[in-house]
């Protein structure tokens, strides 16, 4: 872990090897729902050439602006914002779906986001 993660360090980094260790090999799209800081947006882009952060606080997307450039941050809410249907190799999340109000909704927008044969990664906090 180099110096600038080890200052960021939270209990959320802490889950982001096993979404990274899970990467389907040949993925070229991934959305990072619930985004926040952009952290694993940005280890994401480091393995995935497209990659989408996608989180309702404007705050906290214009940290993740500075983590990197390259990543499309989009300040809205996944549950109605118009994302291409079965275009994410990956949909992850972490420490967000306990914000979301409907879980049940929830994983049905995260399967219909997901690419055929694509990976969703939940690391939640619910019920």
């Amino acid at each position: 872990m180099d110096i600038k993660r080890a200052a960021q360090w939270n209990s959320n980094i802490h889950y982001h090897h096993l979404i990274l260790d899970a990467l389907p090999p040949n993925a070229q799209t991934a959305l990072d729902v619930g985004t926040g800081n952009g952290l694993l947006a940005a280890e994401l882009h480091q393995r995935v050439p497209a990659v989408i952060g996608l989180d309702p606080d404007a705050e906290a997307l214009e940290s993740a602006h500075g983590e990197d450039h390259d990543v499309t941050w989009i300040h809205d809410d996944v549950l109605t914002y118009p994302l291409p249907l079965a275009s994410f190799d990956v949909v992850t999340s972490i420490a967000t779906i306990h914000h979301l109000p409907n879980l049940d909704q929830t994983f049905s927008r995260f399967a219909e986001l997901a690419a055929p044969g694509g990976m969703v990664a939940v690391v939640g906090l619910a019920r």
